[in-house]
């Protein structure tokens, strides 16, 4: 993630006031954000023991957090699915991890 992957609407914050939101791009972006800026990585890959790939992984449990909201999680982690975005990485008793695929 560098400067030139953030749209403007990002860094003004606009994003969460659009009708639309979130959107795919918007949780993408979501995800990438806490991934690389906030210690994602670090927790994903140190703490929780999942292997290293070449792609964003993040858990259901992380992008309920980031969305605030379970079941607007739920509806679109389901809907990325379907649309090949996202794709189930790993799964434990309690945790599903996604793998980010496209954008």
């Amino acid at each position: 993630m560098n400067k030139d992957d953030i749209k403007i609407k990002y860094i003004i914050g606009l994003h969460k006031g659009l009708p639309d939101y979130p959107t795919e791009e918007d949780l993408v972006h979501l995800i990438k954000k806490w991934y690389y800026l906030d210690g994602g990585k670090d927790h994903i890959h140190g703490y929780m023991k999942i292997e290293e790939s070449d792609k964003v992984i993040f858990s259901n449990k992380h992008l309920s957090n980031i969305l605030e909201d379970d079941n607007l999680s739920t509806s679109k982690i389901s809907q990325m699915l379907e649309d090949s975005t996202i794709k189930e990485f790993k799964k434990t008793a309690h945790t599903t991890y996604y793998s980010i695929e496209t954008i």
